[in-house]
């Protein structure tokens, strides 16, 4: 016959799941965009703030290894690292 409540309830949850992560990576896809914006145009200072707040906004160790990307394939990662 028909799907069960547990079937049914199981495909929602999934679907729900789904749309959450879905929305999870565009804002990181968002804060991403600006960072790599201020990475290339803005000064350090300007995307040490973009880093902070996309810090609040999304997982860390994204962001983190996010910005590890940035600046390597904008070969800035050795002078970064020296300036701290």
């Amino acid at each position: 016959m028909g799907q069960s409540y547990s079937q049914v309830l199981f495909q929602g949850l999934s679907m729900y799941l789904w749309f959450i992560l879905r929305e999870e990576q565009e804002k990181l896809n968002v804060w991403v965009a600006l960072m790599n914006l201020e990475n290339l145009y803005g000064t350090q200072e300007s995307l040490v703030k973009v880093f902070e707040r996309a810090l609040q906004q999304n997982e860390p160790k994204k962001v983190f290894f996010q910005l590890i990307g940035i600046y390597s394939r904008t070969d800035k990662l050795e002078v970064r690292m020296r300036q701290k």
